[in-house]
């Protein structure tokens, strides 16, 4: 199989299809000559969100069982209708064989309702893959100019800019929840994370709103605006404009941050980053959901993550490489601590996992 291959419109309709007659991934990955991993990619990336139902007469599907449901009169009213065609009883208080509506496909491939028969009744998020508007999406992010914002780019600044830049990432709990927006710092590996209600651009902005505000709020405005950030070519972060502009002002001539671009598929280049997600995941393993999760739990975690030596450091903690003056401010106005050695603890007990 080609790899790095450049989609056409071609492939992206051949894509659709296949999508619309519930073919497998492989089988896909087959006919458009790429790997598997990239189509899940391009599909995830570009489709489109109708959105939930709008109001109407027809309540939207609330059972599992939906599909196949064939029982008539269960509410004892004898009307003698089919109770999936009723808005004026919920399936759930009066039928024996109910069982919550509980598709996952927008959460694992296919990430779309392409070919979905209850397409127009689901109670969920729906999004569906379209070539034509998957190939303009497509075609809008090869076009946005990253000249001064890629990694050759950052590369480019002064050795000790470099050192003082973050590294930024996202971690997802269950697909489609809850995930966080991370922060790892090059010079002494302090991480930090902000719980985010789902891994979309908006989320992002809005995260990197409060963190300017709370910056302001605790006496050190203008901080973020010093900040040179590092971060990979995730469809959460496609809006530069947005991640760099001001939430104080509307204009990108007051920045809070410049953003730079790591190339593609190239993780590798926010080492540090990557490393403390080792340590994360420890605490909360891949599949782990992170909707019960509260920015108390993840500033715990941060803690003791903070507060845990490593080999790279000369077996010092990211805290114990602050100076002086940040070991005593810095974790508590972030709202983290310094957890002594010999109880940090990273393992799920940590919050009752």
């Amino acid at each position: 199989m080609q790899e790095m291959k450049r989609l056409n419109y071609g492939d992206r309709r051949t894509i659709q299809d296949m999508l619309d007659a519930h073919e497998r991934l492989c089988r896909i990955a087959e006919a458009v000559l790429v790997d598997p991993t990239s189509v899940s990619r391009e599909v995830r990336r570009n489709r489109t969100a109708l959105g939930k139902v709008a109001p109407s007469r027809f309540r939207p599907i609330a059972c599992d069982r939906f599909g196949s449901c064939e029982r008539r009169d269960v509410c004892g009213t004898g009307c003698g209708g089919r109770c999936r065609s009723c808005a004026d009883v919920a399936c759930g208080d009066v039928c024996p064989d109910y069982r919550e509506f509980s598709c996952r496909a927008t959460e694992r491939f296919p990430h779309v309702c392409n070919g979905c028969r209850l397409l127009n009744r689901c109670p969920k998020e729906r999004y569906v893959y379209r070539a034509r508007d998957a190939h303009r999406l497509a075609a809008e992010r090869q076009r946005r100019d990253l000249t001064g914002r890629d990694y050759a780019a950052f590369l480019g600044l002064p050795p000790e800019v470099r050192a003082l830049a973050k590294e930024m990432d996202t971690v997802i709990g269950r697909p489609g929840g809850k995930c966080l927006l991370t922060f790892c710092m090059r010079e002494n590996e302090v991480f930090y994370a902000v719980l985010m209600d789902s891994k979309e651009a908006d989320s992002v902005t809005a995260a990197l709103d409060g963190l300017e505000m709370d910056a302001v709020d605790g006496g050190v405005a203008g901080e973020l605006g010093e900040w040179h950030v590092l971060t990979d070519r995730g469809p959460e972060f496609d809006r530069y404009e947005d991640i760099e502009r001001s939430c104080f002002s509307p204009h990108l001539a007051e920045r809070r941050l410049r953003v730079y671009y790591c190339d593609p598929y190239c993780s590798w280049q926010k080492p540090h980053v990557e490393n403390a997600h080792t340590l994360l995941r420890r605490v909360l393993p891949k599949g782990t959901s992170f909707d019960a999760l509260t920015q108390e739990d993840v500033n715990l975690i941060c803690s003791h993550i903070n507060s845990y030596p490593r080999a790279e450091l000369g077996w010092r903690s990211p805290f114990e490489m602050l100076p002086e003056w940040g070991r005593e401010n810095l974790p508590a106005a972030c709202g983290r601590r310094i957890v002594p050695r010999d109880e940090v603890n990273l393992t799920p007990s940590l919050i009752g996992m």
